[in-house]
């Protein structure tokens, strides 16, 4: 990872912006090509940023991602998208504020 600024969730979260968040079951997905990712995101275009959340059973980590933001009126679209490179089981997506991952 190259990062250029590491914040805190609990100090983002009184800031509350706006974001898709995508949560992926790392342990039911076989394989993850992440420039098959990168590609559905882009064929969802709009203002949003993303929060890519990874996890399995034993650990999770969160990253935000600015330079694919997609469009959060069509949650639908950005399902369908990720569906056709992830298993659906393994896929949440989802509109609103910065949260800790469950």
């Amino acid at each position: 990872f190259i990062v250029e600024d590491l914040i805190p969730l609990d100090e983002l979260a009184g800031r509350d912006p706006m974001l898709v968040r995508v949560e992926l079951r790392t342990d039911l997905i076989p394989h993850l090509n992440v420039k098959d990712l990168a590609r559905a995101l882009r064929d969802c275009r709009g203002t949003a940023p993303v929060l890519l959340g990874l996890r399995d059973d034993r650990d999770s980590c969160a990253i935000y991602i600015d330079d694919y933001r997609v469009d959060p009126s069509s949650l639908d679209r950005v399902r369908e998208c990720l569906a056709a490179v992830v298993p659906e089981e393994a896929l949440e997506v989802s509109f609103g504020p910065i949260r800790p991952m469950s």
